[in-house]
């Protein structure tokens, strides 16, 4: 992509480097209009700005955020007033000032005026062409104490926008002096030659100048990195002189419709969550999660960097090849399966999965990913000094391995529904914006109990599982049952006292390991809305709650099951509670459908 001025078309979208723009533009200033705020820049972003391009590699392309301007005519003056880019135009204009000083020539530069201040432009001109700050430099004096005593010599130079001025020109001058001559001269051609921007000049459409600026600084029309990457890839089809213009036109067409293509997949939320393991959707264009893939997620380095950095990298196959991959995974039920849930559950990052699958036969794809699931399985982790499974039945708690539980029970869930009813998709996109959270099947958080009638319909659900328990255990338990029943009839109010509820709690911490009320086999997935509301309902009540379906939200297959008490022996089965022959149930479904994915007992 390299340019000279003659090059630039300034009435068109551009990747221009500092000097080709700066040749270009000639004598037409940059304009800053009053409803701009001034220069605001610091010493931290001043110092990024000169670090980045002195660490970028010699003969590589280092690119800055876009420039967006619009063609003007200011006082019967043609100039470029700046929408976008104030900061970063104003902070090169002062680079360029101080090479021209340390290295005594006259380096390409360009002019500026603020409206912002009628005094700005003439102080900035003043410290390009009369050495106006060369007194206030080289001292170990802070900026601010410099600034009271440039002050006191002239008082009609202060203001806030001429001190901000004033302090990027002394910290630039110590960048310099602290790297030397040498630097000085390597700088300024990194700076001229291989600093590049795109410039995007927008056309009067109707709306303000004002109404532009404010739109682009509330986040309302800012171009992401995705729009940016979009731009290089047209740039690059309009340079090639090989391609006649209607073969040009022919070639960025194509490429547009194939990017509203992807784009417009990518916005099917089972498409989309099936790829996307974040929380919250945070790609405006849904593309640029492709783009960061073929990046690598760079963290010091954005997408659009990155491809800016080096033209060859802008090859729009390799995108179309990850998309069409990605769409094969999609259309394959299983593969769509286990990707879905290697990413949802966070074992696995889409672009590892990518990177790792790159040179596996597609007959080998279920294979490895049905290895990855396995792995994971059959891991382990640390707990009292012990390495211990962290999937087997007996070590998966509420309290301590939550996340680990809900893993295990999406894993189900998906395998369940692939099972029972083939060909239907497990919905990652609700299972992502539904919030799906544990759900214990046989309430035990006596906290948001309020009324008597709550609290004696809970005590109810414990009472039905004394069975479970044997001798004395059996008859304390009895009989703490009947004091609390007795104790909640005695009371003369709808709601139950603070004592009565701390004794519930006593309860449930004294019995909660009794009934394995934290076990993985009391646990069941719910979406965020639906878990709330059931709360610590007994078990009948959101039985009949789940049933009926009030709310119309998706009930994942595991939970309908258990709530149906599909997999319970027939032998005992009821419906008032869950019990323990209830759990065995429940045991024995988990471990028939996830087999082949659960470690034997030796490997266990």
């Amino acid at each position: 992509m390299n340019e000279d001025g003659n090059s630039v078309d300034l009435y068109d979208i551009g990747f221009y480097s500092i000097g080709a723009l700066i040749k270009a533009i000639g004598d037409t200033s940059f304009y800053v209009a009053p409803y701009q705020r001034g220069y605001r820049w610091g010493e931290t972003e001043i110092n990024y700005l000169l670090n980045d391009i002195w660490q970028a590699a010699d003969n590589r392309k280092y690119s800055l955020q876009p420039i967006t301007v619009v063609s003007n005519t200011v006082e019967g003056e043609e100039v470029w007033e700046l929408v976008d880019g104030q900061q970063r135009l104003t902070t090169i204009y002062l680079i360029l000032t101080v090479l021209n000083k340390r290295l005594n020539k006259q380096l390409p530069s360009y002019s500026i005026r603020y409206n912002t201040r009628e005094t700005t432009a003439s102080f900035l001109q003043d410290i390009r062409e009369h050495s106006l700050l060369e007194d206030w430099q080289e001292t170990e004096e802070s900026p601010v104490e410099l600034w009271e005593d440039f002050t006191g010599k002239n008082p009609k130079r202060d203001n806030i926008d001429n001190f901000h001025l004033f302090q990027a020109y002394l910290l630039i001058s110590k960048w310099f002096s602290l790297k030397g001559l040498e630097a000085a001269e390597k700088l300024a051609a990194k700076l001229l030659d291989n600093t590049n921007l795109i410039w995007y000049p927008i056309a009067k459409d109707g709306q303000s100048v004002e109404g532009r600026f404010i739109n682009i600084n509330a986040g309302k029309i800012k171009l992401t990195d995705a729009e940016l990457i979009k731009a290089l890839f047209i740039l690059k089809l309009q340079r090639n002189d090989d391609d006649s213009w209607d073969i040009q036109q022919y070639k960025i067409k194509q490429l547009a419709e194939e990017w509203d293509a992807i784009e417009k997949q990518l916005h099917d939320d089972d498409f989309w969550y099936f790829i996307n393991q974040k929380d919250t959707d945070s790609y405006q264009t849904r593309i640029g999660l492709l783009f960061d893939i073929l990046s690598s997620r760079r963290e010091n380095q954005s997408p659009y960097d990155w491809f800016a950095e080096e033209e060859d990298r802008l090859v729009w196959d390799d995108l179309l090849n990850l998309y069409h991959r990605l769409t094969e995974w999609y259309s394959d039920l299983e593969v769509y399966h286990k990707v879905g849930f290697l990413i949802n559950a966070g074992i696995k990052q889409l672009e590892d999965l990518v990177k790792e699958m790159k040179d596996i036969r597609k007959s080998k794809i279920k294979q490895k990913l049905d290895w990855y699931i396995r792995e994971k399985m059959k891991s382990t982790k640390q707990r009292d000094g012990q390495r211990l499974p962290r999937f087997s039945f007996d070590y998966l708690s509420y309290e301590d391995d939550r996340n680990d539980c809900q893993i295990f029970l999406l894993l189900y869930n998906i395998k369940l529904l692939e099972s029972t009813f083939p060909g239907q998709r497990f919905p990652f996109h609700l299972y992502r914006s539904e919030s799906w959270s544990l759900e214990h099947i046989h309430p035990q958080n006596p906290n948001a109990i309020k009324s008597k009638e709550h609290a004696k319909a809970w005590l109810a659900d414990f009472s039905e599982r004394a069975n479970e328990l044997e001798g004395d255990q059996k008859r304390s338990f009895e009989e703490t049952i009947t004091r609390l029943q007795s104790g909640i009839e005695n009371i003369d109010t709808a709601n139950i006292t603070q004592e009565i509820q701390d004794k519930l709690s006593e309860f449930t911490e004294k019995y909660k390991d009794d009934f394995d009320l934290h076990g993985i086999l009391n646990l069941a997935l719910l979406d965020k809305q639906t878990n709330s509301a059931l709360s610590n309902l007994p078990f009948k009540e959101k039985r009949n709650s789940i049933l009926k379906h009030e709310n119309r939200r998706y009930i994942p297959l595991g939970t309908l099951n258990c709530f149906l008490k599909k997999a319970s022996s027939k032998d005992h089965l009821q419906l008032e509670y869950w019990s323990r022959c209830d759990m065995e149930g429940y045991c024995d479904s988990i471990k028939s459908v996830l087999k082949e994915y659960l470690p034997d007992e030796k490997e266990a």
